[in-house]
C-alpha cells in the first residue's frame, strides 16, 4: 500500500474524475443544486480525513470533526461564485485550505474560551461531548470487506498522527489533498518542489517504519 502513496490517494481511492469535477463545478455555479450536491459528496470523505488528521487526537476531544467539516462545505458553497478551476488538484487544494483555516480559528477560540473560563472559574475542567468519528462515512467507497477496510484506515491515520507536524501536513498535501508538488513546496513552506519531494520520500519512509511498528 504505502509504495503506492506518493502518486495516488490513501487506500487506493481513484482522484475523482477532472473532467467531471469541471463540469460540477460549473453547473454547481451556473445554479445546479443537484450539481453541488454530487461535487460536494464526491470530495466528502477526502475533505473529512484532511480535518481529522489536522486535528489530531487532543483537538479532537475538545472539537467536532464534523462540525467543522460541515462549515468548511457551507463556506465553500457560499464562495463557489469566485472559485477558479486551474488544474485537477484545484478544488481540493480550495477546501483544504479553507479546512486549515476553520480548524485554525476553532484552535484558537477553544484556547481563548479554556483561559477565560479558567480565570473565572479555575476548578471547572473540559468535557468532552462530541466524541470520535468512527469509520467511513460516506457512501460508496467501503468495499464488502468494509470492517477490514476500515481498521486498515485507521491505521495508517494513527501512523500519520504520529508524524511530526511538518511530516504530517507534506502527507496531507500531496496524498489527500492531491496537489501538486509546486503547491505542497508552498503550502509547506519548502524551497522548491524538488525539496518537497525529498522530503516526502523520506516522509514515507517514516510512516511505513511506524506502520510496521503497529
Amino acid at each position: 500500500m504505502l509504495a503506492t502513496m506518493p502518486d495516488a490517494a490513501p487506500e487506493h481511492e481513484p482522484p475523482p474524475d477532472f473532467t467531471q469535477t469541471i463540469d460540477l463545478v460549473q453547473r454547481a455555479q451556473g445554479g445546479d443544486r443537484e450539481a453541488v450536491q454530487q461535487l460536494f459528496s464526491r470530495y466528502y470523505e477526502r475533505v473529512r480525513r484532511i480535518v481529522r488528521l489536522r486535528l489530531g487526537r487532543a483537538l479532537r476531544t475538545k472539537l467536532d470533526s464534523n462540525d467543522i467539516l460541515q462549515e468548511v462545505f457551507v463556506e465553500a458553497l457560499k464562495g463557489l461564485g469566485r472559485f477558479q478551476m486551474v488544474n485537477k488538484g484545484s478544488f481540493i487544494n480550495w477546501l483544504a485550505r479553507m479546512a486549515e483555516h476553520r480548524i485554525r480559528d476553532e484552535a484558537d477560540r477553544f484556547g481563548a474560551a479554556k483561559r477565560d473560563s479558567a480565570r473565572e472559574v479555575p476548578i471547572l475542567a473540559w468535557e468532552d461531548t462530541s466524541g470520535l468519528d468512527r469509520g467511513l462515512t460516506a457512501s460508496g467507497l467501503a468495499p464488502p470487506d468494509g470492517v477490514e477496510r476500515a481498521d486498515e484506515i485507521r491505521r495508517l491515520e494513527d501512523a500519520i498522527e504520529q508524524l511530526p507536524p511538518e511530516d504530517r501536513e507534506l502527507v496531507i498535501w500531496r496524498v489527500y489533498a492531491d496537489a501538486d508538488w509546486a503547491t505542497v513546496a508552498r503550502e509547506t513552506e519548502r524551497a522548491s518542489p524538488d525539496a518537497a519531494r525529498v522530503a516526502f520520500s523520506s516522509t514515507i519512509k517514516k510512516l511505513a517504519r511506524l506502520m510496521g511498528e503497529g
